[in-house]
């Protein structure tokens, strides 16, 4: 993928040079817990995609680290003597927290200086915080900040790079102009001048030319131009510049003397040197050499670009130079380092002063690096998974510093589930893979309740609540309906129901008064014994706390038998089979309609004898 690259910088003591790169990093989108319900007994595993930011840049300052995230803020951690961790305080050293930003606006990219650093908003300015001895900060004060503040920028003009030295700044204008603001002693702001500035001013590109790439050194700066070419400006006391020597300072940009027909694709400065990428793969430094940055086997010092001796098919993505030490991330996922190692900064975990020459470092397994940046001891990057690792001297952001160590992850970035509770009880058998969580429900009473997923990311604690997300029990379900029956007078009736749920239902039988139903006292069982009096209708109700079902109508039909008759008993109606016609009747009116009956049979019959005996 293509990269972004800037660079920073430091002296010995307290410069730094500072290389970082722009990686997309997906934003993962929590769904919502899943599966939404389970027994009361617990047992159900639950997962979802956790709604994580990762870190997106990363940009080492002196003695401490700022890093873009996802979430549009800046966080930073380590010393904090100049407030140059922007929370609005003045500590010594601090752990990750976020900076201060500005009401509306987010972070897209981050620089770290000297005790200093900026931010480029969403809202198209740059804001910086810490030391401002030198106006290094551009806001035309020489006041120190713990918050961020604006710089002066042009009207109209956004930047969109930044460059950080010593006590000067480079940025790249939305107008395709250079500006620089800051200290001036030996020309490094390319105005023409020797004089500091408060604001930006622009630089003074050759004429048809415009600057794509910047880098600021401690007292010198380097850029590289729209037609591939490098130029330099500033001091030259270790042939930084790389023109041969032939000045002292320049306070105006000059051509480096650059093999002939070689172009360049992105430049990188130290303290007082310089490295570049050539569009043929290869990577040539100029200037001091004493610790053997330049990577050309030697620790002579030079005055004109000399070819570093890479390892062999290495296809070189990004390049970045520390105080006095240089590194580069390959195709293949591999990262290389030279230079002065009395910190431990080379990362190739061996105690050792330094080498001419490229040297492995032992990037953690499973991990690719997509950006490094590095200060005059120390190397920080920016790994695939997100997470920033560093190593080299005073290992800010780790709870241990360990001399030598290989690159070490910084605690706080990585995302860490701490808890899931279920309706405020925690879940069981918790794990997380680093895009989604799991856990095993606990026991729970039945009904919806909260799901609460709490984590630690970028060095804060997160407790996210997703409302009655997870149902414990099961709704009461019906599984047999109860069975009707005809019985003889005196006669028992019996039905039954079977019923299913979490928690177990209870069950209400009820009998049919008129139009309205009415609970049977003490029939709470699944099976219903009872002797009517007449043709009854009978339902059952089951519940529990999902809810309510009822049954299926049961009737029990008492037969009637005509006295005397020796006629097979008779059904009479019931209150439901009038009802069906829309008639409502009293159960003592289908009684009196019986007895009619039956007295209308009984004179049918002395009629019939009457006759048969006037006929005799």
């Amino acid at each position: 993928m293509t990269t972004t690259r800037r660079t920073h910088l430091t002296t010995a003591a307290a410069l730094l040079i500072l290389v970082g790169l722009m990686s997309t990093a997906p934003l993962a989108a929590s769904a919502a817990p899943s599966p939404v319900s389970g027994p009361t007994t617990g047992g159900t595993i639950v997962s979802d995609l956790l709604p994580q930011e990762r870190f997106t840049s990363v940009s080492g300052g002196f003695n401490f680290t700022a890093a873009a995230a996802s979430d549009g803020r800046i966080y930073a951690w380590g010393d904090n003597q100049s407030g140059q961790l922007g929370r609005g305080t003045i500590s010594g050293v601090a752990g990750m927290a976020p900076v201060r930003t500005p009401a509306g606006v987010t972070f897209t990219e981050v620089y770290s200086g000297i005790e200093f650093a900026f931010g480029i908003g969403s809202d198209g300015k740059t804001y910086g915080w810490g030391t401002n001895d030198y106006g290094q900060l551009g806001d035309g004060t020489t006041t120190s900040t713990s918050t961020p503040v604006s710089v002066a920028t042009p009207p109209g003009v956004a930047f969109t790079r930044l460059s950080v030295g010593h006590t000067h700044v480079l940025a790249l204008g939305s107008d395709g102009n250079t500006y620089a603001w800051g200290a001036n002693p030996e020309g490094t702001l390319g105005d023409g001048t020797l004089v500091s500035r408060l604001t930006p001013v622009r630089v003074l590109v050759p004429e048809g030319l415009t600057f794509t790439s910047i880098a600021a050194g401690a007292y010198h700066s380097v850029a590289l131009a729209s037609d591939g070419a490098l130029y330099s400006w500033g001091w030259n006391n270790f042939g930084q510049l790389g023109d041969g020597g032939v000045a002292i300072r320049r306070d105006v940009p000059a051509r480096v003397d650059t093999p002939a027909g070689l172009t360049f694709t992105s430049v990188s400065s130290g303290i007082q040197s310089t490295v570049a990428l050539a569009t043929d793969g290869t990577v040539y430094g100029w200037g001091d050499n004493g610790y053997g940055q330049l990577g050309d086997g030697s620790t002579t010092n030079r005055a004109t670009p000399v070819q570093a001796q890479l390892p062999a098919g290495s296809v070189v993505t990004e390049l970045g130079m520390g105080g006095y030490h240089t590194a580069i991330l390959t195709a293949d996922g591999s990262m290389w380092a030279w230079g002065d190692n009395r910190a431990g900064q080379l990362g190739d975990g061996l105690e050792r002063t330094g080498t001419a020459v490229p040297i492995r470092v032992l990037v953690p397994e499973g991990v690719e690096f997509a950006t490094i940046s590095l200060t005059t001891d120390a190397s920080t990057a920016l790994g695939s998974d997100g997470n920033v690792y560093t190593w080299g001297t005073g290992g800010y952001g780790l709870p241990v510093f360990v001399p030598n160590a290989p690159p070490t992850l910084v605690p706080g970035g990585a995302t860490t589930v701490t808890e899931v509770t279920f309706g405020g009880t925690p879940g069981t058998d918790l794990t997380y893979d680093g895009t989604r969580w799991t856990a095993q429900t606990p026991p729970g009473e039945c009904g919806p309740v909260n799901v609460i997923v709490s984590y630690t990311q970028l060095g804060q604690d997160y407790s996210f609540t997703f409302p009655n997300r997870f149902t414990y029990g099961s709704a009461a379900t019906i599984v047999a309906q109860p069975a009707s029956a005809t019985i003889t007078p005196g006669g028992t009736f019996a039905t039954s129901i079977s019923v299913e749920g979490d928690t177990t239902p209870t069950i209400q039988w009820q009998i049919q008064n008129g139009s309205t139903w009415e609970d049977l006292v003490g029939e709470t069982e699944g099976s219903l014994t009872t002797t009517p009096e007449r043709t009854s209708s009978y339902r059952a109700v089951v519940s529990n706390c999902l809810g309510s079902v009822t049954s299926e109508t049961a009737e029990a039909t008492v037969q009637a038998v005509a006295p005397g008759s020796g006629s097979t008993p008779t059904s009479q109606p019931t209150s439901a089979h009038l009802a069906a016609t829309g008639i409502e009747v009293s159960p003592v009116l289908i009684a009196g309609a019986g007895l009619l009956a039956l007295g209308l049979a009984v004179s049918a019959a002395s009629l019939i004898r009457r006759s048969t005996r006037l006929r005799r």
